[in-house]
């Protein structure tokens, strides 16, 4: 389907992708949203409507579901991957910090019922969180991000 360059802001997509930012709670998400383009594919659009309602019937209904910590680390693990490198006692914070949610929020799927959110629990195939990781790194900083006096 072809459509005009301006389609987007003539339906109203700018201003709505605009709104979404505002509610983002970390840097990625508003990246994400950025990144976001009118879909005419239906199949594609099921899906992502389909994983839409699944998530606002987890908030509707008031599950624990993890909302806190969502940091962009990218930066971090880039500079950790260099030989040599370290992250500073903040950094380090985030990074453990957004594990855990991560792994909060894989085990928030897993542990939910198979049919309840099944679109949402797709997306975490193959993503991992290692608990071994997440220890070490809890020795090292503590949940308020202080270095730890026996680190």
């Amino acid at each position: 389907m072809l459509v005009p360059q301006n389609f987007e802001a003539k339906i109203g997509f700018t201003t709505l992708r605009e709104l979404l930012e505002q509610l983002c709670l970390s840097a990625l998400g508003r990246q994400h949203v950025a990144r976001m383009q009118f879909i005419t594919q239906h199949e594609q659009l099921s899906k992502l409507l389909a994983q839409t309602d699944e998530f606002r019937q987890l908030l509707a209904g008031g599950s624990e579901f993890p909302g806190a910590f969502y940091y962009d680390v990218t930066v971090h693990l880039k500079r950790a991957s260099l030989p040599g490198a370290y992250l500073d006692a903040a950094a380090f914070y985030e990074v453990k910090m957004s594990l855990r949610t991560i792994r909060s929020a894989l085990t928030f799927f897993t542990q939910a019922p198979d049919n309840l959110y099944p679109n949402l629990r797709l997306l975490g195939i193959g993503i991992q969180a290692d608990r071994n990781l997440l220890a070490a790194m809890d020795k090292v900083v503590d949940d308020d991000g202080q270095v730890r006096d026996d680190a």
